[in-house]
């Protein structure tokens, strides 16, 4: 058999579309079913101490077993929920393996298949990040000796200007490349990168990129074994240094090879043959080798759903770019991101990366706004069934409702500081350690305004404290309008500069008095 990711048949059952899809949107769409704000997580506040989050953990785990009881084929599973970085729910079922009737725990260990490609994709991002690999700029130019004929000519409208096989669209499967290497399966895949490449250098494109996904496991172990060869790092190796070290992920392995007497003891496994289940696929280890547990891979969910991404050496909005969709298929409501495949429905999107090898089949499904992730791995005789991608999504969406109703009554309960007065501000303030007066005035959008000698410094705002998202009452920042090219001050991407101003009130809330960074550090008072 060929490695064989599952992917949700929705994304690909479409085939090539008709035309160049519009460039992305978030989708406006009007849902006939219940719909939902998805509240994210509120500071201090905790929603799986409240009754109803029990209730419906009840409930799911009752729909949960009935459709694992429903599928025939399957002889064990393991799940697990977190939200906001805890673990608020994990249960086996069947047997861990044909010697052992317990079930699967936390820490059995299974191949995870295709979410590798997770890891190979967090690895790409950390070499952009540290300056190594521009992503968007195409494979071929960072390694001559990759090729592949381009049977379909110039690029259609809009992607006329742009460049073929990029590193990143190796990621999101939009480089038109073929779905398996060539001379390559499992068990037998010990080929070496450069008589790999003169392999690929005869095959052609299967779609013309940009224009659609085709998913591409040689895509995959082709960016994974580049990145190798560009940093002379062991992909095998760099996967652990880079992610699972860093992490703490101390049950997941690059192979079966590099797995450790104690994981091998812990494998959950069906009846499938073993020289079958463990067989080496070499070369293509980036696109589908590596072994893990359901609380390593719920660790690995937190860490790229946290506030700010936990792994070393990522860039947040790196994060942000592997779950921004790069490509929206005509529904709307289906899109392809870096790697994972996404669904919109009821006013968010949820992500999901499957996998599917020699009798493991799992499903990593994550709703990022919440902080809200499942991972399920079935145990299973058969060579395909969307079991784990269901329940994995039932987890999700039954714990995304009722999370969503604590989340949004709990942010009613905030007390909401009313926000600065402008009015209650405006003036004439002079400074005796400076020597100098400024204005206080409002601009024709009512914005607070700092003006000295006549000019528009810029405009104040109130800082929005991160922890409970109200404003603070005594501190603004100076949007300056000052050029960036020419200006110091302008140290923050939001326009803002680094030095704060803080406002002297009186018991009304008046403004008597200030002092800003960019003002010498001076108190000003009204005068």
């Amino acid at each position: 058999s060929t490695l064989v990711c599952c992917v949700a048949a929705v994304l690909f059952a479409s085939g090539a579309l008709a035309k160049p899809p519009p460039p992305y949107t978030d989708p406006d769409i009007a849902d006939t079913g219940p719909c939902w704000r998805a509240s994210p997580p509120v500071a201090g506040f905790d929603p799986t101490g409240d009754d109803r989050f029990a209730d419906a953990v009840a409930s799911m785990e009752e729909e949960v077993e009935r459709q694992y009881k429903s599928q025939t084929g399957v002889t064990g599973m393991m799940a697990g929920a977190v939200y906001d970085g805890q673990l608020v729910w994990s249960k086996g079922y069947g047997a861990t393996s044909p010697d052992d009737k317990t079930p699967p725990d936390l820490d059995s260990v299974v191949r995870v298949a295709s979410n590798t490609k997770i890891f190979t994709t967090l690895m790409l991002y950390q070499l952009r990040d540290a300056g190594i690999i521009n992503i968007d700029t195409p494979l071929a130019a960072d390694q001559p000796m990759f090729s592949i004929r381009n049977p379909y000519g110039k690029l259609p409208a809009p992607y006329q200007d742009l460049p073929p096989v990029t590193w990143k669209m190796l990621t999101n499967h939009l480089a038109g490349m073929p779905g398996s290497p060539p001379a390559c399966d499992i068990g037998n895949c010990s080929i070496s990168h450069v008589e790999m490449l003169k392999l690929v250098s005869e095959l052609a494109l299967e779609r013309p990129p940009y224009v659609a996904p085709v998913y591409s496991n040689l895509g995959f172990a082709m960016l994974g074994r580049a990145m190798s060869n560009l940093t002379g790092e062991v992909w095998e190796d760099a996967v652990s240094e880079r992610i699972t070290v860093p992490l703490g992920l101390e049950s997941t392995f690059a192979c079966y090879e590099t797995l450790t007497d104690d994981a091998k003891s812990r494998i959950a496994r069906s009846s499938v043959d073993t020289d079958l289940l463990y067989a080496t696929i070499g070369w293509m280890n980036p696109a589908g080798s590596m072994f893990s547990t359901t609380r390593d891979m719920l660790a690995l969910a937190t860490s790229l759903l946290a506030e700010q991404p936990e792994l070393p050496g990522l860039a947040r909005r790196s994060r942000d770019e592997m779950l921004s969709p790069s490509f929206v298929f005509e529904s709307g409501r289906e899109a392809q991101a870096q790697p994972f495949e996404v669904t919109y429905r009821n006013g968010a999107w949820f992500y999901t990366k499957s996998g599917d090898l020699n009798g493991w089949q799992s499903n990593l499904y994550m709703h990022p706004k919440q902080r809200l992730a499942a991972y399920v791995v079935v145990m299973t005789e058969l060579d395909f069934s969307s079991l784990h991608g269901n329940i994995s999504g039932t987890i999700v969406n039954e714990l995304m409702n009722v999370v969503d109703v604590l989340n949004a009554e709990a942010e009613a309960k905030i007390p909401v500081e009313p926000p600065l007065d402008p009015a209650l501000a405006v003036g004439s303030y002079f400074s005796e350690s400076a020597g100098f007066g400024v204005e206080l005035t409002t601009n024709d959008a009512g914005e607070l305004s700092l003006v000295m000698g006549g000019a528009t410094v810029g405009q104040l705002a109130q800082v929005i404290d991160e922890e409970t998202g109200v404003p603070i009452p005594d501190l603004c920042r100076l949007r300056a309008t000052y050029d960036p090219s020419k200006s110091c001050y302008l140290s923050h991407m939001d326009g803002f500069n680094g030095g704060l101003t803080y406002l002297d009130l009186d018991d009304t809330g008046k403004v008597i008095g200030f002092t800003c960074s960019i003002l010498l550090a001076a108190p000003f008072h009204r005068v």
